[in-house]
């Protein structure tokens, strides 16, 4: 088993997670981001972002004319309501 911070590998380096300098992840699960993105702008898109856009790819509710219902507005379903709109979502109150 690997622990997420200062353990030792196999090889005999240290973990640190998400204090790392650098990863190593095949191409597919790799995302490109410019070079000075502002993280405010960034790293919801990364968390809450991808936390409900994927379903909503999953159960084709990207397609133009949908209602899509969203339960709260907190930082999922505010995010969640940006994508619905964006994919062509329609609004409803």
């Amino acid at each position: 088993m690997i622990l997420t911070y200062a353990a030792i590998y196999y090889d005999g380096t240290t973990t640190y997670r998400g204090y790392s300098d650098v990863m190593e992840a095949e191409e597919h699960f790799v995302i490109r981001i410019p070079d000075n993105p502002p993280l405010d702008a960034g790293a919801p898109l990364l968390c809450a972002g991808i936390t409900v856009y994927g379903p909503l790819k999953y159960f084709k509710l990207d397609k133009a004319g949908l209602h899509v219902g969203i339960v709260g507005l907190g930082g999922l379903g505010r995010m969640a309501v940006k994508f619905a709109k964006a994919m062509g979502g329609l609004r409803s109150l």
